[in-house]
């Protein structure tokens, strides 16, 4: 069980990276669609000045726009204990 979680938690990671380094900061244009794809990482996630977590954190997010609406998502992700901290739908 524990060399499954192990394999699981790796696998995240080395998804995370590939996307990191595939996507940093590459927009996407045509006549009428545009967005953005991001990955931060942060040695501990603040929220209003409240320590949430205090360990390494994934933030990846993205963000399109079609003419005049928007859709985005925004989310992080504790890569020691490979849990997601939280994960935000934004629309517009």
């Amino acid at each position: 069980m524990k060399q499954r979680r192990r394999f699981k938690v790796k696998a995240q990671i080395a998804f995370l990276a590939l996307m990191w380094s595939l996507i940093d900061s590459v927009t996407l244009f045509s006549a009428d669609l545009s967005g953005d794809v991001y990955v931060t990482g942060v040695s501990k996630y603040l929220w209003r000045g409240q320590n949430l977590y205090n360990k390494f954190a994934l933030q990846p997010g993205f963000d399109l726009s079609y003419r005049g609406f928007s859709v985005g998502f925004w989310g992080s992700f504790n890569v020691p204990d490979s849990e997601v901290g939280e994960a935000d739908l934004l629309t517009g």
